[in-house]
C-alpha cells in the first residue's frame, strides 16, 4: 500500500533539515541532517513555526540544546510503500 506524507519541516540556513532528540524529561537536542526521513515532520505550518520560534529564540515548555538554528520553513509531501508482512502470533516463533 501506498501511503502519503505531508506536514511541514524546519530547514537551517545551510538548507539541512531539523532534527529533534529528546535526551531528558524536559531537554531535546536539535540537529541538522541532509536526510528528510530523520528530519522532524509536523502536522500543521503553526506548530512547526511556533517550535521554531521557541528553538530560535528559547522560550517555549522544553530546553532545547540547539547544534543549529532554524531559519525557514517547508512544506514537505512524501510517499511510502507499506506492505504488511505477517500477523502477531500467540506464541514465539522458532
Amino acid at each position: 500500500m501506498r501511503k502519503k506524507i505531508k506536514g511541514y519541516a524546519l530547514i537551517n540556513s545551510e538548507g539541512d533539515y531539523l532534527e529533534f532528540e529528546q535526551v531528558d524529561s524536559n531537554d531535546i537536542e536539535v540537529y541538522a541532517t541532509d536526510n528528510i526521513d530523520e528530519a522532524m515532520i509536523f502536522d500543521t505550518y503553526t506548530d512547526a513555526s511556533e517550535t521554531g520560534y521557541d528553538v530560535r529564540y528559547g522560550t517555549g515548555e522544553w530546553n532545547y540544546c540547539a547544534f543549529t538554528i532554524p531559519t525557514d520553513i517547508v512544506k514537505v509531501k512524501k510517499y511510502i510503500e507499506v506492505d504488511k508482512v505477517g500477523k502477531v502470533v500467540g506464541k514465539r516463533q522458532k
